[in-house]
């Protein structure tokens, strides 16, 4: 449970930092 916790944040985190990269 932890692992998916983690890993979802990881994703989430890097999907909002390509998604800023893609904006700009």
């Amino acid at each position: 449970m932890l692992e998916i916790l983690i890993t979802l944040i990881i994703a989430f985190i890097l999907a909002l930092i390509f998604g800023n990269y893609l904006y700009k």
